[in-house]
């Protein structure tokens, strides 16, 4: 009978030892996944970032042309091309520079950012425009934004802009001045 004991015996260490192999190939398994899914949360976090950083950088770039726009008599001239900020080269007319908002460069810290406006032409107006003595100016305003050295967003912005003007008194038709004309901007 003593023999029948010890065989027993021996078969239940083998088993013990069946039972902790199983269990750390489960605990390795759940592991894996635990660890997937840290990772594809940390990604998840950064897309949300990097989505809040191009957010960001389209609304500050949309604010430097609503600037532009703001200050629109000293930022648009016929014939020629004015810049501002980083931008350099290009047909931009030397002695001009845009002027935006005091409030509006704060906002720039260390960011690269350039705009212009380009004159295109001028003719009548659209003719969803209601002014029948009137001639338009038409300019296009770009605007780069880059922060990506701070780990913020880039934009770029092109936007096109009519200037409406009635014909005032002492001038008579296009001129491709637009001083000659009384100035009011129509958005």
């Amino acid at each position: 009978m003593e023999k029948n004991v010890n065989s027993k015996s021996v078969v239940k260490s083998r088993q013990g030892g069946s039972i902790l192999i199983v269990s750390m190939v489960f605990l390795l398994l759940i592991t894996l996944v635990a660890v997937s899914s840290s990772r594809l949360g940390y990604m998840e976090l950064l897309m949300a970032g990097n989505s809040q950083a191009k957010v960001e950088a389209t609304q500050l770039a949309l604010g430097v042309v609503d600037s532009t726009l703001n200050n629109w008599k000293d930022n648009f001239v016929t014939d020629t091309e004015i810049c501002g900020g980083d931008t350099s080269g290009g047909d931009c007319d030397g002695a001009l520079t845009i002027v935006l908002d005091a409030s509006m460069t704060d906002l720039f810290g260390a960011a690269d950012v350039g705009y212009s406006t380009e004159y295109l032409g001028e003719g009548p107006p659209l003719r969803k425009m209601e002014c029948s003595v009137c001639t338009a100016f038409y300019f296009n305003v770009d605007v780069f934004y880059d922060d990506t050295d701070n780990r913020q967003g880039r934009s770029e912005i092109g936007q096109g802009v009519t200037i409406l003007n009635p014909v005032s008194g002492g001038a008579s038709g296009p001129s491709g001045d637009l001083d000659n004309f009384l100035q009011v901007p129509v958005e």
